[in-house]
């Protein structure tokens, strides 16, 4: 079974533990447009002393592993998760809610530090790092 990477396993990745994402190892890993542009938010927000070594980090992750294209399948399932979690209070970011639809649909887990919010979603496997 594969699974899409969480932004939160990347930042914290980046930021001096590489060793969460070897948790992965056994599985396929995807990331996810939503992944990708979180990241690059990541550089274009930050300092220009850093923006250069995260844009580096977040090219080295994006080439790496198959980028997953949010398709038909996953915005029908996108509207009807932010519908169903919104109708009993448990909405989880319109992000992590697409991340979460596109895993959905191909049968893929997330793989995330924010089990709080992934784990509203029935139906997703969430996997944290060993």
């Amino acid at each position: 079974m594969a699974l899409l990477i969480d932004t939160s396993l990347l930042i914290a990745a980046e930021r001096g533990d590489p060793e969460l994402l070897d948790s992965f190892d056994h599985e396929e890993t995807a990331l996810s447009p939503v992944t990708i542009s979180e990241l690059m938010y990541g550089v274009h927000a930050s300092s220009p002393s850093q923006r250069i070594l995260r844009e580096i980090f977040a090219d080295r992750i994006v080439g790496s592993m198959e980028v997953v294209p949010i398709d038909e399948a996953a915005a029908r399932a996108h509207a009807q998760l932010v519908t169903s979690l919104a109708q009993v209070g448990q909405s989880i970011g319109l992000h992590d809610s697409w991340i979460a639809a596109s895993a959905l649909t191909r049968g893929y887990g997330v793989a995330t530090l924010d089990i709080k919010h992934f784990s509203r979603v029935p139906g997703l496997r969430v996997v944290s790092p060993s």
